[in-house]
């Protein structure tokens, strides 16, 4: 399995996510997310994903974008979804992990994709390495909160200059600039309560293939 480093591929997921025109943005943030998981290196397999047992986060992505992380035990099970209004219909893309798979699909579409999955750490941010703080030029500043919650707050210059607010090991908010723009993402909500197990089931009429 793959860990995906925040760090190491926040540059990546931007700059893929931004060139390509012919795609909705939340196919482009999606395609994006997806390659940066393919390019990271291997690593092994982690019981947790998530320091929490269960909750849901609601971000905003540039205020015309949403997405949404259902998670239970520790992450082992997970759905993301990606998502934006149009002319009254809801564009995106989701994913749901589950006995060992991670499923993902259009919205709009009857095929989807699942590849073997196996619950890795994010990042860990709480004890970023010597060498990550010389690679990245990592900076820690002022805690600040988020939603309510005391957010650590890091400044990275690599691959691109960016702050991240971080709470318990989890990003909740990110600004970065990326060609002389701001891309920006921040928790609306969150919530450490249990997950109804129905999030996690895969959708009727939609055929996976497995990759």
């Amino acid at each position: 399995m793959k860990q995906l480093s925040y760090l190491a591929i926040l540059g990546l997921i931007i700059f893929n996510a931004c060139g390509n025109a012919s795609k909705s943005p939340a196919e482009k943030i999606t395609d994006a997310v997806e390659q940066a998981i393919n390019d990271a290196p291997a690593t092994g397999a982690s019981s947790k994903v998530y320091d929490i047992k269960s909750g849901y986060i609601k971000y905003s992505m540039n205020e015309d974008m949403t997405h949404e992380i259902w998670f239970d035990d520790f992450g082992a099970l997970q759905r993301e979804e990606t998502s934006m209004m149009m002319m009254g219909e809801k564009y995106g893309n989701c994913a749901i992990v589950k006995d060992g798979y991670r499923y993902t699909y259009s919205f709009d579409e009857t095929t989807g994709s699942k590849v073997k999955f196996a619950p890795v750490r994010a990042a860990n941010y709480d004890k970023p390495t010597a060498r990550e703080i010389e690679q990245y030029g990592i900076e820690i500043l002022k805690n600040e909160v988020v939603v309510g919650k005391d957010c650590k707050v890091y400044s990275i210059k690599q691959p691109v200059k960016s702050t991240v607010w971080v709470w318990n090991n989890i990003p909740l908010k990110s600004v970065t600039l990326f060609g002389g723009s701001e891309v920006k993402m921040v928790a609306l909500e969150i919530s450490e309560s249990a997950v109804d197990a129905s999030r996690f089931e895969l959708p009727q009429g939609i055929t996976f293939t497995e990759m």
